[in-house]
């Protein structure tokens, strides 16, 4: 299913009933299928929301700089479209700045946030240690310049440190073959110009962090400065999984969700 925004089309799933609606973001390279396990698992109990953030999978890939805002802005419109009210807000990885950057600028729009594998800044910087390296970052940006395939496969290497998956990394790879390799890098260079730290503490929302102790892509680092930061928050590590816990063990990943969601329901 697709709602047009300005012409351009922005595709979604809607499956499930019940409330609250959980509204699922993926991130870099991915699309809504990454959260496969995750509508199976609770779309029998609740409505599950998933989309395909434009220029990735099968939305519209408009040339307009890819902001965290404009993502933002595309899931407002969505749920106004939907008519969806308050749901969970459950991001991965780029999902999660996206996560804050809607919860700082429509608060009362939804319920919770569920923030996985990501963190309020992208590289690393001399009042923050918890980023990817600068000097790798952007060696890694010019590799993928000169073979995005090549670029894009050392990703998914280091994002999916798990041993036996192979058939997963292949699946990833033909994820990221959706997306031209103009996008996923004006994309991935803007996420660097965000710090989102200052926004943290207005974030009232309960929410959930948890983390891969093996991730590199988001160092669990980051996680624990989300925490630190969002006054309303709990934190959870996996331990021997990498910057995919939800993939590469789901089901340790939705019964963590699942006691979320019905601690969260007994406090209202």
């Amino acid at each position: 299913m697709f709602v047009n925004r300005d012409g351009v089309r922005l595709y979604y799933e809607m499956r499930g009933k019940g409330e609250p609606t959980l509204l699922f973001v993926h991130g870099w390279l991915t699309n809504a299928d990454i959260w496969r396990y995750q509508v199976a698992k609770f779309s029998d109990q609740y409505q599950t929301l998933v989309i395909d953030l434009r220029g990735f999978g099968r939305s519209d890939n408009p040339e307009v700089e890819y902001t965290f805002d404009l993502f933002a802005d595309d899931i407002y419109f969505l749920l106004q479209q939907l008519s969806v009210d308050q749901p969970v807000f459950i991001g991965w990885s780029k999902g999660v700045s996206i996560g804050l950057v809607f919860a700082a600028a429509f608060p009362d729009r939804i319920s919770r946030l569920v923030l996985v594998g990501g963190g309020p800044k992208f590289l690393s910087s001399a009042d923050f240690n918890y980023g990817l390296s600068p000097d790798e970052f952007w060696k890694s940006i010019e590799r993928m310049k000169e073979n995005f395939e090549e670029g894009v496969r050392e990703f998914i290497e280091a994002e999916v440190p798990e041993a036996g998956t192979d058939e997963l990394k292949t699946w990833l790879l033909s994820l990221a073959k959706q997306t031209t390799p103009q996008i996923a890098l004006n994309s991935i260079i803007n996420d660097t110009r965000y710090d989102l730290r200052p926004s943290l503490p207005g974030i009232k929302l309960p929410s959930l962090i948890c983390y891969g102790e093996l991730d590199v892509i988001c160092p669990p680092g980051a996680s624990k400065v989300m925490h630190a930061g969002l006054p309303n928050s709990e934190i959870h590590a996996f331990p021997g999984l990498g910057h995919i816990p939800f993939l590469t063990d789901p089901e340790s990943f939705n019964a963590l969700l699942k006691n979320f969601l019905s601690n969260q329901a007994h406090r209202l």
